[in-house]
């Protein structure tokens, strides 16, 4: 049918009432996906998807030589170790237990978050999660396992991730069901450039052009050094002349023919110059002339070098430039470091967290508890950041003196003593509390007034002075009438 005849035929159909008016709908639901989540897996059959960054172990090395780039990546890892929290569950004793197991496994887990945000500097990081029903018959988190980055690849077909594969010390490998394993991507929050969420976007990439420029610029100033302390010689010969070649004893070599045999001067006094490196000592022709020469380059100018390389090295962490001088909780500026910090961070935490409770958390409760609908959440502990701690509370107190908030709301008195570390009060405790300082309050208020708090009876009148018919005047005043 071409355009013109379905033209016609839609005017017609419109004239004779035949085409039901249209209405947006909402569409119905269904289930599935139909795009890959990894794009590299395509076939029904497992693949193994390597690491297409072949500079990891260069990466590691480099955080060991550098002592800025170890620093930018331990206050990163531990930032992030402290803005994990603490598990919470509206059942006390649901989240005392799975408390419990975090804190009763092998190891701390403050440690391996910390380990585990390494995926920052990285691109990815790992652990094998290992449960036990070895204690009173319950299933327990018995270690999280955190994996060597240079030693992980992964298996998948048909666009999904199927198995984590570990390179053992012995050489074999050894594969873990993906559901076993906590694994922390970084470069979801912005990506540039080709995206790959198996071993994600490594900091260090960045930061590693400015390592190696900025070993190159060491060398360099350690040689200039050298020549500073050594100094620089300048050796001045008559390139027409020529002198005798002699041996360690000073006798002139001789050619096959008898003649002697010469070099250019030039070259004599080079090879004699050599000498001041290890013995500081040469001796050479009158005709020759040593002067020694002053270093051309100052010592501002290495340190401009490596400064600029290390601000490269600050940006490509995403550390502030004065967050190592002014700190992050010294002044106003401090905290804004620490916010721009954190800000990078929540990224990694937020991974962390949610594999906690989705891979480890929510098995738990299920196979012990049958809970299938409400598996708890991380709440951060801000007493380990005694910054947020300190400032939370000159807020309520601000509020509460501005009569924002009120003094005597239970919730307002909680807020305060959660924040001090001191132990809240239930709605019971804070109306015992209240009637113990009333009966305070009341006794001392009958002791002043002179009523015996016990027996309620009063006290006992003082005696009056008796009086006397005259009173005897005061040398210098009128008698009283």
């Amino acid at each position: 049918m071409t355009p013109k005849q379905f033209k016609n035929l839609y005017q017609q159909k419109k004239e004779e009432g035949k085409l039901a008016p249209w209405h947006p709908m909402l569409m119905s639901p269904s289930a599935g996906q139909v795009t890959s989540t990894i794009n590299r897996v395509t076939q029904d059959f497992l693949q193994e998807i390597h690491n297409t960054n072949r500079r990891l172990s260069d990466y590691i090395q480099m955080a060991r030589k550098d002592p800025l780039v170890r620093s930018c990546i331990e206050l990163k890892c531990l930032r992030a170790a402290i803005m994990l929290g603490k598990y919470s569950h509206p059942n006390s004793h649901i989240e005392k237990w799975v408390q419990g197991n975090l804190d009763n496994m092998q190891g701390s887990l403050t440690h391996k978050v910390g380990r585990l945000a390494s995926a920052m500097a990285l691109g990815f990081s790992s652990g094998e999660i290992v449960f036990t029903d070895e204690v009173f018959g319950e299933w327990r988190l018995k270690n999280i396992n955190i994996l060597d980055q240079t030693k992980i690849s992964f298996e998948g077909k048909n666009g999904e991730i199927d198995y984590l594969r570990y390179r053992e010390p012995t050489g074999l490998d050894k594969r873990v069901p993906y559901f076993k394993v906590l694994h922390v991507v970084n470069g979801f929050s912005a990506n540039i450039g080709e995206y790959d969420m198996v071993y994600g976007d490594p900091e260090s990439a960045t930061a590693y052009q400015y390592f190696k420029g900025k070993q190159a610029i060491l060398t360099e100033m350690m040689i200039s050094a050298k020549n500073s302390a050594s100094g620089m010689w300048l050796g001045k010969a008559d390139s027409n002349e020529t002198v005798q070649i002699v041996d360690g004893q000073g006798n002139v070599r001789k050619n096959p023919d008898g003649t002697p045999m010469v070099q250019s001067a030039v070259h004599a006094l080079a090879q004699q110059m050599l000498n001041l490196e290890n013995n500081s000592v040469m001796v050479t022709d009158i005709k020759n002339s040593v002067e020694p020469l002053n270093p051309t380059t100052k010592e501002g100018t290495w340190q401009m070098y490596i400064t600029i390389l290390n601000d490269g090295i600050l940006k490509s962490y995403g550390i502030p430039e004065l967050i190592f001088k002014e700190g992050m909780s010294v002044s106003n500026l401090g905290r804004q470091h620490k916010t721009v910090l954190d800000s990078q961070i929540e990224s990694i935490v937020s991974q962390i967290r949610d594999q906690l409770l989705e891979k480890i958390v929510k098995p738990l409760l299920i196979w012990n508890f049958g809970v299938t609908d409400d598996f708890g959440t991380f709440k951060v502990d801000e007493i380990q950041d005694q910054e947020s701690v300190s400032l939370r509370v000159q807020n309520i107190i601000s509020a509460v003196s501005a009569q924002i908030l009120p003094a005597q709301n239970l919730h307002v008195q909680n807020a305060l003593y959660d924040s001090l570390g001191l132990p809240t009060v239930t709605k019971a405790e804070s109306a015992s509390l209240m009637q113990e300082q009333l009966l305070k309050s009341f006794f001392e208020q009958q002791v002043f007034q002179g009523i015996n708090p016990v027996t309620g009876e009063g006290a006992t009148p003082m005696e009056e002075a008796p009086e006397t018919e005259e009173s005897i005047p005061i040398e210098g005043e009128e008698p009283l009438e």
